[in-house]
């Protein structure tokens, strides 16, 4: 008669190991979808923000190189980095409105 602790053993393992590489892919997957969604750029980048971001970049390139040289193409990665950009012309602070580290501003004021 053959023994049936060795059957129900190996299917044991086989389950065990089913059930391992079942939540592996899944973990897997999830990975990549995290990946994906992290680097494919702006999910809606015709929102009213993101445009109002290009206007202000696109005036801020005609200012620094002139109305003659075109705005370059920019890719969904840098058109990412634009929505979070801050131009010069939109900082509202001077070194009068800074407090203390005296040394530190005449050190930026003595740079050529």
């Amino acid at each position: 008669m053959p023994d049936d602790r060795g059957s129900s053993g190996f299917w044991s393992s086989v389950l065990s190991h089913g059930i391992s590489l079942v939540l592996s892919l899944g973990v897997t997957v999830l990975a990549a979808q995290i990946l994906v969604r992290t680097f494919e750029g702006p999910q809606d980048a015709n929102s009213g923000e993101a445009n109002e971001k290009m206007q202000t970049a696109r005036r801020e390139w005609a200012k620094k190189h002139g109305s003659d040289t075109p705005f370059p193409d920019l890719t969904s990665f840098e058109q990412t980095i634009m929505q979070d950009m801050i131009f010069p012309s939109q900082i509202n602070a001077s070194f009068d409105s800074i407090g203390g580290l005296e040394k530190t501003k005449s050190d930026l004021f003595e740079i050529p």
